[in-house]
């Protein structure tokens, strides 16, 4: 009986095998800024920009800022309910509680604290001038790696 063994049968499975591998460190891993972590070695610096409260950053971003109908429209509008006016205090105050991992700390204290008393506040000019989406996100969010 004669045996077909085809030359590129174990160039495949090292193949698949390398591809698994590359997948798993794919999804694994994560970088902050250049520093590559994982879900078992979370490093300082990361698990100081975790949530600070109860809202998550994104939360805090989709419900205030910029779901259909949002908060910050609606104060910006004079349409707020008292109830929705305290949901937002509660994001601006649940924001500054947040250690940025950008930027430069002062900035984000000033920006935020500026934030606080607008949305405290009755001056409507004031809470324009402070939910500006550009002056906060230029200078202390990290956006995701250009893709090529």
């Amino acid at each position: 009986m004669k045996t077909n063994f085809n030359f590129l049968t174990p160039i495949v499975f090292v193949a698949a095998g390398l591809a698994v591998v590359g997948c798993l460190k794919l999804t694994t891993a994560d970088e902050v800024g250049s520093t590559p972590i994982s879900p078992g070695n979370v490093s300082p610096a990361t698990e100081k920009s975790r949530p600070a409260g109860k809202y998550t950053i994104r939360e805090i971003m989709q419900n205030g800022f910029k779901a259909e109908g949002n908060l910050k429209k609606q104060m910006l509008d004079g349409k707020a309910t008292a109830e929705q006016k305290a949901q937002f205090i509660d994001y601006v105050e649940n924001l500054a509680q947040y250690k940025i991992r950008k930027g430069n700390a002062a900035s984000w204290k000033e920006k935020t604290t500026a934030l606080i008393v607008a949305a405290k506040g009755t001056d409507l000019p004031a809470l324009k001038k402070a939910t500006n989406c550009k002056a906060c996100h230029s200078v202390h969010k990290i956006y995701p790696p250009k893709k090529k």
